[in-house]
């Protein structure tokens, strides 16, 4: 089924463990309470996860993406999981008075892009090369990996979608037709981005980290702090997210130049991901929230240790 020198079983599981942990344990939208009482509905997460983050790895490896690139491809995710198959993007319920146009949440749409771009996919993969020392050097997917996987994703999705119809989530139209033309607008970027931008200045590692945390805590503490009844603050906290999302696609480049250190890789995705922990954390129950926390501090201990110890050999 599969052909690799690494084994992709556990290449697959890896994705899976971490992704899951990553998009639903370390924001408090699933509880370990969850968990324990739908065993089947958090399989099925980490199916629909790990199959699909080691898909965009392979394909990366396949085409020679750089980190950019698959941030492209975290964006397109994005809007598959949120509007395509859950489509929250398309609601207005949830949050009733962000910027809402077409039947589109606006504001929505571009932070949960952001989020499944940096935190789903990319953080993912970097954890998971750090784990691995390094990523792999060759496609770990064979064709029947892809005929056998694409299929079960296509039952997940088909799931999800009757389930947000039952629900009452039923877009309009022309929501789905803007998200359809967002993800070929992407999709041609991707195809026709030729490596133009060259990054001159190296950043330090400690120059990344504090930006980037000082930039998601200004852009995703605000709602929080103004809370989504004052529909004014929504117009400037969605352009500040849209910058948001163009400052990581060029950060990306940065990272480029890193990827073979662990210890940087590491400090980046602390960075992405600290902030979540501390905002997301009104949204977990006690036990869901200590374990966020342990596991969190694993994976970076782990990958310290991992970056020390080669350095020490």
């Amino acid at each position: 089924m599969f052909s690799s020198k690494k084994n992709p079983i556990s290449i697959i599981i890896l994705y899976s463990m971490i992704s899951y942990f990553e998009a639903e344990i370390l924001t408090g939208s699933t509880s370990i309470e969850g968990i324990l009482t739908y065993p089947l509905s958090t399989l099925e997460g980490m199916i629909f996860y790990g199959f699909q983050i080691a898909m965009i790895s392979d394909i990366s490896i396949r085409f020679k993406f750089n980190m950019a690139k698959i941030y492209l491809l975290g964006l397109i995710y994005g809007i598959m999981e949120e509007g395509i198959a859950l489509f929250t993007m398309e609601s207005t319920r949830t949050h009733t008075l962000w910027l809402s146009y077409f039947g589109l949440n606006i504001t929505w749409t571009i932070y949960i892009m952001l989020f499944h771009a940096v935190i789903t996919v990319c953080s993912t993969i970097l954890i998971v090369n750090v784990i691995l020392k390094n990523k792999p050097d060759n496609p770990f997917l064979s064709i029947n990996s892809y005929l056998i996987m694409i299929p079960v994703l296509g039952i997940i999705y088909y799931t999800f979608i009757y389930g947000s119809l039952n629900a009452g989530r039923i877009p309009d139209i022309s929501s789905v037709l803007i998200l359809i033309f967002l993800m070929f607008i992407i999709v041609l970027f991707l195809i026709f981005n030729k490596d133009h931008y060259k990054i001159k200045r190296k950043f330090h590692s400690k120059k990344i980290y504090s930006i980037t945390l000082s930039l998601w805590s200004l852009g995703i503490s605000i709602p929080f702090i103004f809370g989504d009844r004052i529909p004014l603050i929504m117009l400037p906290v969605t352009v500040f997210l849209f910058l948001l999302i163009l400052y990581f696609y060029f950060l990306c480049y940065i990272i480029q130049q890193y990827i073979k250190d662990s210890e940087v890789i590491l400090k980046i995705y602390v960075s992405f991901n600290a902030t979540l922990l501390i905002l997301a954390s009104f949204n977990r129950t006690i036990l869901s929230s200590i374990i966020a926390v342990i596991g969190f501090g694993l994976i970076v201990y782990l990958g310290f240790k991992r970056s020390m110890d080669n350095l020490l050999q």
